[in-house]
Order: structure tokens, then C-alpha cells, then sequence
């Protein structure tokens, strides 16, 4: 469950205001990790289909080893196209999922910075990082970026052009 508020959000030396995220239940129970699943929207220029990106994202958690050790409490992602949505529909029914899209209004009103913005709010509620991106992506870079200010753990998936050319 999620509440928003209009709140002051510092981006690099700037400050804007935009809907903060909370998530109610914090820290969740047990000490389960809330784990960003995030990454690229395409690769090498080409978008990512749900099959590859679900199966980049299986792998990326599997070898990240927080599953297989019980770590993962909930999934957060940023509803973007790509690995984002991907997350979603894989951790669905597997763990409590939590979206944080970016409202149109956002976009409009902090055009350039708004997926910036909600890649903090998200690392502000989360204790880990999957990132699954090609390296170069500007966006997923922030997001590392982001994440490491904020010591959270981190577990990158670079897929490579090789990779992507072997993908069927």
C-alpha cells in the first residue's frame, strides 16, 4: 500500500516538487529486502520483448542469490517499458509487488528529470538494487548512480550486443 504527497525532492543540487511514495509497511516484516528491479527499455537499439526481458529478469534474481536465500520481502519498479514492467508481470503472485509510474503530469511539468526523480523515490524506499541494462543507458545509469548515493546493495545484469544477437 502506497500513500503520495506533494513533497521537495533534491536531484543533483536541484530541488523539485514532486509526488513522494511511501511505502506503508517499512521496514517489512522478518527484515525482508525491498529489491528495485530495473533496467534498459531496448538493447542494442532493439526494444526488449516480454520473453527475453522475463527471462533476463529470472536470471538477474536467480543470480543475485537473494531468492534462493529467502532475502527478497518485495519487488519495486518503475512501470517503464522494458525490464520495469517485465519485473512486475514475473514477481506478480511470487512477491508483493510495488509500482511507481511516472503521471503524466510529472512528465510534463519536470520534462528530462522526471524518471530521474522517480528512480530516487524508489531508491529511498528500497534496500536493494537489480539492475539488468545494456551499460551505456542514460537512465539506468542514474539509477545506479542513485543507488549507490543511497548504499543500497547492488547486483547489475550487463547484457552485452553479443548477448542480445543470441537472444531467438
Amino acid at each position: 500500500m502506497l500513500s503520495a504527497a506533494l513533497m521537495p525532492w533534491d536531484l543533483d543540487g536541484q530541488v523539485f516538487n514532486f509526488t513522494r511514495y511511501q511505502l506503508a509497511v517499512h521496514p517489512i516484516a522478518g527484515g525482508l529486502a525491498r529489491v528495485i528491479i530495473a533496467g534498459s527499455r531496448r538493447f542494442d537499439g532493439v526494444e526488449i520483448g516480454r520473453r527475453y526481458g522475463s527471462n533476463l529478469v529470472r536470471r538477474a534474481i536467480a543470480e543475485s542469490g537473494w531468492a534462493a536465500r529467502q532475502e527478497i520481502g518485495c519487488v519495486i519498479h518503475g512501470a517503464a517499458l522494458g525490464i520495469d514492467r517485465c519485473a512486475g508481470a514475473v514477481c506478480a503472485g511470487v512477491y508483493p509487488v510495488v509500482s511507481f509510474p511516472v503521471r503524466k503530469i510529472e512528465w510534463e511539468t519536470f520534462p528530462g528529470v522526471a524518471g530521474h526523480l522517480r528512480n530516487a523515490k524508489m531508491a529511498e524506499n528500497a534496500d536493494r538494487l537489480i539492475l539488468i541494462w545494456d551499460g551505456r543507458s542514460g537512465g539506468s545509469k542514474k539509477m545506479l548512480e542513485i543507488a549507490q548515493r543511497k548504499g543500497l546493495l547492488i547486483h547489475q545484469l550487463v547484457i552485452t550486443p553479443a548477448a542480445t544477437s543470441a537472444r531467438g
